[in-house]
């Protein structure tokens, strides 16, 4: 007949198989016979049961009275550790998102969340920043573990220079809050703090801290408003040798008076300019600003009267 012989069974006391400090674990191996235990670092004794300091692996190989060598069951045992609390990353916060802690302590602890969480599972997911505690009990000593989770402080904030509506073919400079890892200007690709645009429309800016959380801004509207704002009506006019003009124009917005077509000096400005003595032609030239665009230069004509 064939006997088949069960495999050897090792239970450990306590049960949780955690080493405490300045004590052991008890492991036995079931059965009669000669008995081989092996751990971590190879053979360990050949009594049915042993007392281990070492955490690590262990199992038992027994030698019957038919001289059958049975190997039994493999047992991690542990050492006791510190309990902490633990996040996946940084304790940090990102706008709208939650963080998982995790309480890492030996096998068979107790785990108790204090306010404002509750309950005793070993995770936790949180939606706001604070000091969160867990009391956890290993060995007969009781640990409170905490962790500071923090709010990120990465914020998106677009500034513009001027005005956000100009007139067609001028541009609005658009600058970012300064302190942040990484911006991210939509549309457009732009990773730079300040952009210029030309066009009509929304833009927005995204920012990144260096642990990943981002922010958006509210949108900033740009209008490009089309220029139909045409030069001030103004009559040529003559002057005798010496004498002055009087220009008036005919206009609605801020008119500006020029003594040169490209001069950027205004020599005057309002609907009417009186001319110094001329003794020579001289031609003036007038602009007009509407509220957000320039007409182009009229020029006018001063001449000089044989009289």
């Amino acid at each position: 007949n064939v006997i088949l012989q069960p495999q050897p069974t090792i239970t450990m006391t306590p049960g949780n198989g955690v080493i405490c400090p300045n004590e052991t674990v008890q492991l036995t191996c079931n059965g009669s016979g000669q008995f081989e235990w092996f751990g971590p670092n190879g053979p360990v004794g050949n009594t049915a049961s042993i007392a281990v300091n070492t955490p690590g692996t262990y199992f038992c190989i027994r030698s019957d009275q038919f001289g059958c060598e049975l190997v039994s069951n493999s047992l991690e045992i542990e050492q006791y550790a510190t309990p902490f609390i633990l996040t996946d990353g940084e304790p940090i916060l990102c706008n709208g998102a939650s963080v998982v802690l995790s309480a890492v302590a030996s096998s068979g602890s107790s785990i108790q969340w204090l306010p404002p969480l509750t309950g005793s599972q070993t995770e936790q997911l949180v939606t706001a920043p604070g000091v969160y505690t867990c009391q956890i009990t290993a060995c007969g000593i009781v640990t409170e573990a905490s962790i500071n989770v923090v709010a990120t402080e990465v914020s998106a904030v677009v500034s513009a220079v001027g005005q956000t509506t100009v007139c067609e073919g001028d541009s609005v400079v658009l600058m970012a809050n300064s302190g942040q890892t990484s911006y991210q200007w939509n549309p457009g690709s732009s990773q730079d703090t300040v952009i210029v645009v030309f066009e009509s429309g929304q833009y927005s800016l995204t920012t990144f801290d260096a642990n990943g959380c981002s922010a958006t801004s509210a949108p900033v509207t740009v209008t490009m408003v089309p220029n139909t704002v045409n030069p001030p009506l103004v009559e040529d006019t003559a002057v005798c040798p010496g004498g002055y003009a009087v220009l008036v124009a005919n206009a609605t917005g801020i008119v500006y008076w020029f003594d040169e077509a490209e001069e950027e000096q205004v020599v005057h400005q309002g609907t009417t300019f009186t001319t110094p003595e001329l003794q020579f032609p001289q031609t003036y030239y007038v602009q007009q600003k509407g509220t957000y665009c320039l007409s182009n230069r009229a020029p006018v004509i001063v001449t000089i009267d044989d009289c």
